[in-house]
């Protein structure tokens, strides 16, 4: 490839870097309440103690309102 041509390329690359990257949608994070949300329910899923139970619920209340 001669020297023009590279410098084409780039300038190509460049114009479709510009023209394309806003336009991606990337995957969102998830929200911290969201987030919050899984842990209270990972932990209520993996206890079979009626208390933690019934607390995992009752925090799964608090933070759904």
């Amino acid at each position: 490839m001669t020297q023009m041509q590279i410098i084409s390329l780039a300038i190509a690359a460049a114009v479709a870097a510009y023209v394309y990257l806003p336009s991606i949608k990337w995957p969102a994070s998830k929200p911290s309440s969201m987030r919050q949300i899984e842990s209270v329910l990972a932990i209520r899923d993996s206890n079979t103690t009626p208390e933690v139970r019934k607390a995992c619920t009752a925090l799964l209340q608090a933070l759904l309102q």
